[in-house]
């Protein structure tokens, strides 16, 4: 799911130190998962926090577009909010597909070396559910070494600006069931002062 300041759909999560170690719940991606149906505009909901994805960005639309049968390309949008003003922030990079269905492996070019897959096979964007035209949800959990943080991202993204409180549940349920805190979701304006990129 954009002056230059850059910023990561799949970024690295706030670092705690007193976060519990945890092992990461199983979970399944949309095992028939349609690339082709996904690619196009969609806008930030809400989003557990990470250190590129705070409250100061604003309208965030990340798009994704069909480079080829394997990759698939990024583009974030946002809005920084500043003491100067509201400013475009853009990210680019790419997304390649895993063998496992619904789940994808987002690498930019620039900033930290590229997430590996799991030693399962998943990537570092996994879809968990869609119906493509109204809601996604969005998950990884890929804890460091070091254990400092959990690893987990989980991300609401929907087709328009707004998106109606049902198909948000949609969304919160699954993550609940996988015991994500959603206490400090961050809830990504997306109002009258939004622009985005023309399509």
């Amino acid at each position: 799911m954009f002056g230059l300041v850059l910023i990561f759909v799949i970024p690295a999560v706030l670092a705690n130190p007193l976060a519990p170690r945890i092992e990461c719940p199983k979970f399944t991606p949309v095992e028939d998962f349609d690339i082709p149906q996904y690619l196009g505009r969609w806008y930030d909901i809400e989003h557990s926090k990470w250190n590129f994805g705070g409250e100061e960005l604003l309208c965030t639309s990340p798009k994704y577009g069909l480079i080829n049968a394997t990759t698939v390309s990024v583009e974030n949008f946002s809005l920084l909010d500043s003491a100067l003003g509201l400013f475009p922030v853009k990210a680019t990079g790419t997304a390649s597909v895993t063998d496992i269905p619904g789940s994808l492996l987002v690498d930019f070019p620039y900033g930290d070396s590229p997430s590996p897959l799991t030693p399962d096979g998943y990537g570092n964007y996994n879809v968990l559910k869609t119906d493509y035209v109204t809601y996604s949800c969005i998950y990884d959990c890929q804890p460091t070494e070091d254990q400092v943080y959990d690893g987990v991202i989980a991300w609401v993204v929907s087709r328009t600006p707004q998106l109606a409180d049902a198909a948000r549940q949609e969304c919160e349920d699954v993550f609940f069931s996988l015991g994500v805190d959603m206490s400090n979701f961050i809830h990504t304006y997306q109002g009258p002062d939004c622009t985005y990129p023309e399509d």
